[in-house]
């Protein structure tokens, strides 16, 4: 038999490699996404888990301090960050953060590092925090004008939240200077969706699970939503142009100056 026959190949031409090599790198790049989803939905559904626990925290505090809920840092003089507040409740920090908030923890300043900082990813539901605004109407305070405590739920009554099942108690916020070393202002208040959308644009936490964020209501549960899909009309809810005309203040924005691009407050405002 000839040295040149078939049956003495011991190996593979370069183009059946380079064939070989060619479907890998297909089969890579169809599978690569979707591994890439599957991790993702993981970390979602953990982070889901952590805000099913730490509401469920929020509720047992409420029924033990006349059901009332707690209030960001400062706002009702006592200067306990909310998540301090609820510890006992929740035994551990840990499931205040979310494995998709990979931020580097630093002082309010933005560039001193805090070494083995315990992270906090959330945030309780202001939507009127700065509503209307500072300065407006008399009130000086960012954080307590009336406003604030007819539509927020931090700080008040639990009757005074007509529909617990669409309104957001807690939502994802990831900052640099958020978390439990940081005693400043910056690290324990709440978010509202002013903040979400144009202070960090982009790079908003409530697009931190593919497009979308997940929301912890008043009622316990947990769910993933877009945050337009937050701002739609709730029941008999009144639209921000109503608001600003029955009360004179236009609520359209706030002190930055920016104008909000949606007819509803949502499932941000207890009053909905």
């Amino acid at each position: 038999m000839s040295p040149s026959s078939p049956r003495n190949r011991t190996g593979f031409t370069l183009i059946e490699l380079l064939v070989v090599i060619a479907i890998i790198a297909i089969l890579a790049a169809i599978l690569f996404p979707v591994f890439q989803k599957v991790r993702e939905n993981a970390r979602r559904a953990t982070c889901q888990s952590n805000e099913k626990q730490v509401v469920l925290g929020i509720i047992q505090y409420v029924n033990d301090n006349d059901e009332k809920y707690p209030s960001p840092y400062g706002v009702d003089g006592s200067y306990i960050p909310w998540h301090d507040g609820i510890q006992s409740y929740l035994k551990s920090y840990g499931v205040l953060h979310c494995p998709d908030d990979t931020l580097t923890r630093t002082k309010d300043d933005g560039t001193t590092l805090i070494p083995n900082a315990t992270p906090i990813s959330y945030s309780l539901s202001v939507v009127s925090d700065k509503w209307p605004g500072p300065g407006a109407a008399g009130d000086s305070s960012w954080q307590d004008t009336r406003f604030s405590r007819a539509h927020a739920i931090p700080g008040s009554a639990d009757s005074t939240v007509n529909s617990p099942t669409s309104t957001i108690l807690i939502t994802e916020r990831f900052r640099g200077p958020h978390c439990r070393e940081n005693g400043g202002s910056n690290a324990n208040s709440g978010l509202d969706q002013w903040d979400a959308m144009y202070q960090y644009g982009e790079l908003s936490p409530l697009k931190a699970h593919n497009t979308g964020a997940n929301y912890g209501m008043a009622d316990g549960h947990v769910k993933w939503m877009r945050l337009m899909d937050t701002l739609q009309k709730v029941g008999d809810e009144q639209t921000i142009e109503d608001i600003s005309t029955q009360t004179g203040i236009d609520h359209h924005g706030w002190g930055g100056g920016y104008t909000w691009d949606s007819k509803y407050f949502g499932m941000w405002d207890k009053q909905q």
